[in-house]
Protein backbone atom coordinates (compact mmCIF):
# COMPACT_ATOMS: atom_id res chain seq x y z
CA UNK A 1 0.00 0.00 0.00
CA UNK A 2 1.62 3.54 -0.93
CA UNK A 3 -0.94 5.85 -0.43
CA UNK A 4 -4.34 6.07 1.13
CA UNK A 5 -7.27 8.03 2.44
CA UNK A 6 -10.78 7.31 3.70
CA UNK A 7 -13.99 8.70 4.27
CA UNK A 8 -17.07 7.70 6.48
CA UNK A 9 -20.42 8.33 5.12
CA UNK A 10 -24.08 7.78 6.42
CA UNK A 11 -25.74 5.88 4.13
CA UNK A 12 -27.97 8.64 3.09
CA UNK A 13 -28.50 9.55 -0.10
CA UNK A 14 -28.15 12.92 0.21
CA UNK A 15 -23.85 12.00 1.37
CA UNK A 16 -23.40 9.80 -2.23
CA UNK A 17 -21.85 13.01 -3.27
CA UNK A 18 -19.14 13.44 -0.60
CA UNK A 19 -17.93 9.87 -1.10
CA UNK A 20 -18.29 10.65 -5.48
CA UNK A 21 -16.07 14.40 -4.29
CA UNK A 22 -14.01 12.40 -1.94
CA UNK A 23 -12.99 9.85 -4.51
CA UNK A 24 -12.28 12.53 -7.72
CA UNK A 25 -9.98 14.34 -4.99
CA UNK A 26 -7.69 11.39 -3.91
CA UNK A 27 -8.04 10.20 -7.30
CA UNK A 28 -6.77 13.32 -9.00
CA UNK A 29 -4.15 13.72 -6.24
CA UNK A 30 -2.67 10.27 -7.60
CA UNK A 31 -2.22 11.67 -10.89
CA UNK A 32 -5.62 9.86 -12.79
CA UNK A 33 -6.23 11.73 -15.79
CA UNK A 34 -9.90 13.43 -16.08
CA UNK A 35 -11.40 10.37 -17.85
CA UNK A 36 -10.14 7.96 -15.10
CA UNK A 37 -11.70 10.36 -12.20
CA UNK A 38 -14.70 10.19 -13.89
CA UNK A 39 -15.09 6.43 -14.31
CA UNK A 40 -14.10 6.23 -10.30
CA UNK A 41 -16.77 8.98 -9.56
CA UNK A 42 -19.46 7.18 -11.32
CA UNK A 43 -18.49 3.95 -9.72
CA UNK A 44 -18.42 4.84 -6.66
CA UNK A 45 -21.62 6.57 -7.00
CA UNK A 46 -23.31 3.58 -8.31
CA UNK A 47 -22.05 1.61 -5.78
CA UNK A 48 -23.37 3.72 -3.03
CA UNK A 49 -26.68 4.38 -4.01
CA UNK A 50 -27.22 1.00 -4.50
CA UNK A 51 -26.12 0.49 -0.80
CA UNK A 52 -28.54 2.96 0.18
CA UNK A 53 -31.58 2.02 -1.77
CA UNK A 54 -30.90 -1.62 -1.98
CA UNK A 55 -28.24 -2.28 1.22
CA UNK A 56 -30.36 -0.68 3.94
CA UNK A 57 -33.84 -0.87 2.30
CA UNK A 58 -35.43 -3.12 5.12
CA UNK A 59 -32.92 -2.29 7.64
CA UNK A 60 -34.62 -0.10 10.46
CA UNK A 61 -31.17 1.68 11.46
CA UNK A 62 -29.20 4.12 9.15
CA UNK A 63 -25.78 2.49 8.24
CA UNK A 64 -22.74 3.53 7.52
CA UNK A 65 -20.70 3.48 4.21
CA UNK A 66 -16.63 3.39 4.54
CA UNK A 67 -14.68 4.43 1.32
CA UNK A 68 -10.99 3.71 1.08
CA UNK A 69 -8.92 4.73 -1.61
CA UNK A 70 -5.46 3.63 -2.08
CA UNK A 71 -2.60 3.30 -4.83
CA UNK A 72 -0.63 0.13 -5.53
CA UNK A 73 2.33 -0.01 -7.60
CA UNK A 74 0.29 2.26 -11.02
CA UNK A 75 -3.34 0.96 -9.80
CA UNK A 76 -5.62 2.90 -7.65
CA UNK A 77 -8.14 0.77 -5.71
CA UNK A 78 -10.97 1.61 -3.93
CA UNK A 79 -12.77 -0.33 -1.61
CA UNK A 80 -16.27 0.45 -0.40
CA UNK A 81 -17.81 -1.44 2.83
CA UNK A 82 -20.91 -1.24 4.42
CA UNK A 83 -22.53 -3.35 7.26
CA UNK A 84 -25.78 -4.19 5.02
CA UNK A 85 -26.99 -7.72 4.82
CA UNK A 86 -24.75 -9.39 2.63
CA UNK A 87 -25.13 -9.09 -0.68
CA UNK A 88 -23.03 -10.11 -4.11
CA UNK A 89 -23.62 -7.68 -6.80
CA UNK A 90 -21.70 -9.17 -8.96
CA UNK A 91 -23.76 -12.69 -8.22
CA UNK A 92 -26.24 -11.58 -10.87
CA UNK A 93 -25.96 -12.11 -14.37
CA UNK A 94 -24.95 -10.08 -16.17
CA UNK A 95 -27.98 -8.34 -18.65
CA UNK A 96 -27.94 -9.28 -22.41
CA UNK A 97 -27.69 -5.29 -24.11
CA UNK A 98 -29.19 -6.91 -27.00
CA UNK A 99 -32.57 -7.54 -25.52
CA UNK A 100 -35.27 -5.78 -26.82
CA UNK A 101 -35.86 -2.22 -24.04
CA UNK A 102 -39.91 -4.08 -23.45
CA UNK A 103 -38.03 -7.08 -22.86
CA UNK A 104 -35.52 -5.94 -20.39
CA UNK A 105 -35.86 -6.29 -16.86
CA UNK A 106 -35.03 -3.61 -13.97
CA UNK A 107 -31.64 -4.23 -12.32
CA UNK A 108 -27.91 -5.12 -13.10
CA UNK A 109 -27.51 -2.23 -15.38
CA UNK A 110 -25.32 0.01 -13.00
CA UNK A 111 -22.86 -2.66 -12.05
CA UNK A 112 -22.60 -3.47 -15.54
CA UNK A 113 -20.94 0.19 -16.10
CA UNK A 114 -19.23 -0.47 -13.14
CA UNK A 115 -17.33 -3.26 -14.74
CA UNK A 116 -16.83 -1.79 -17.76
CA UNK A 117 -15.82 1.77 -16.02
CA UNK A 118 -13.30 -0.02 -13.84
CA UNK A 119 -10.10 -2.98 -14.85
CA UNK A 120 -11.25 -4.86 -11.85
CA UNK A 121 -13.78 -5.50 -9.63
CA UNK A 122 -14.27 -7.85 -6.68
CA UNK A 123 -16.55 -8.44 -4.04
CA UNK A 124 -15.72 -10.21 -0.82
CA UNK A 125 -17.40 -10.65 2.80
CA UNK A 126 -15.49 -10.09 6.66
CA UNK A 127 -16.99 -10.17 9.74
CA UNK A 128 -20.27 -9.71 8.49
CA UNK A 129 -19.66 -6.58 5.83
CA UNK A 130 -20.07 -6.04 2.52
CA UNK A 131 -16.18 -5.36 0.79
CA UNK A 132 -16.96 -3.98 -2.62
CA UNK A 133 -13.04 -3.29 -4.53
CA UNK A 134 -12.62 -1.76 -7.75
CA UNK A 135 -8.98 -1.04 -9.73
CA UNK A 136 -8.11 1.34 -11.96
CA UNK A 137 -4.86 1.68 -13.57
CA UNK A 138 -3.25 5.45 -13.55
CA UNK A 139 -2.01 5.52 -16.59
Amino acid sequence: MDEHGWITIPALMDQVHEACGFVARVAARHGMDDEGVYRCQLSVEEICTNIVEHGYENVERTGKVEIWCFTHEETFIIEVIDDAPLFNPLARPEPDPSTPLFERTEGGWGIQFVRRFMDRVEYSSSDGRNHFRMEKRLS
